[in-house]
């Protein structure tokens, strides 16, 4: 089997939160289009086609790994950066599934066409903002029109294929509000979950967004009875970000790979 077409990825062996009812593992790729200020993997960011951090794993020895675990994993997440602007990324998924093991992807949804055609088990779209808003996570007034028209078609698609999914909104204050979150419910109508989860402070891709207060409790509540008032069921979620894990020095990683 080849791998050259597939870059190093980032690995957190085992997981029981990044994927609704299953043991899974989660892959981290590199790269992602958008600039959001808030971002917690900053790392991760930037060209896709650039580097990929240091402490990455080859892909040969993901799929080994996957192979030994096979007994306890039920699943594999694949998430970035943005996983869907590789071009690769439909080999990396049909190693995946070939292994029987269930496919999620996370995803922002500027890349609905590779979504469909690797037909995932579950997806997950990150739902940033009203959509007279997402330049600002774009930097770029074309993406953002493309990503919006794109989580439509996402949302038609998971619908009509029904396929498991969740659209997710970190509500980050300056960015989310609840005025615009009327036209955030717009982008989704129909979808079958919906899940917030409060602005976490920390390290940031913008180091001023490290520096800002979530909002109250109150303020999702609010948000998540507007959506339910819309047949959306929404929940709230504990506050969390999956990192892509580091694995530090040389030796931490030759015990890694002893591990496999």
């Amino acid at each position: 089997m080849s791998y050259r077409n597939i870059t190093a990825l980032g690995l957190l062996k085992t997981s029981l939160i990044d994927f609704p009812g299953r043991v899974a593992a989660v892959l981290f790729t590199k790269g992602c289009s958008f600039r959001c200020p808030f971002c917690h993997n900053p790392e991760l960011t930037g060209d896709a086609e650039g580097p990929v951090p240091p402490d990455f794993v080859p892909a040969r020895e993901v799929l080994a790994f996957l192979d030994k675990r096979r007994r306890v994993l039920d699943g594999v997440v694949i998430t970035g950066g943005e996983p869907l602007s590789h071009a690769w990324i439909g080999e990396i998924a049909g190693m995946v599934k070939s292994r029987s093991l269930a496919l999620k992807i996370d995803t922002n949804g500027s890349y609905p066409e590779r979504l469909e055609e690797i037909a995932p088990d579950y997806v997950a779209v990150d739902v940033k903002c009203a959509p007279d808003r997402y330049h600002e996570v774009t930097n770029s007034r074309e993406l953002a029109d493309r990503t919006v028209a794109g989580i439509k078609r996402t949302v038609a698609w998971v619908l009509a294929e029904n396929v498991e999914h969740e659209f997710r909104t970190t509500v980050v204050p300056g960015l989310v509000d609840i005025e615009g979150f009327e036209r955030m419910l717009d982008l989704i109508e129909g979808v079958n979950r919906y899940v917030l989860q409060a602005f976490r402070p920390g390290r940031t891709l913008d180091p001023e967004f490290s520096r800002r207060i979530p909002y109250p409790a109150e303020v999702l509540g609010r948000m998540k009875a507007a959506a339910e008032r819309r047949g959306i069921r929404c929940l709230i979620r504990a506050t969390r970000a999956t990192r892509a894990p580091a694995l530090g020095s040389a030796s931490r990683r030759s015990a890694f790979i002893a591990s496999i």
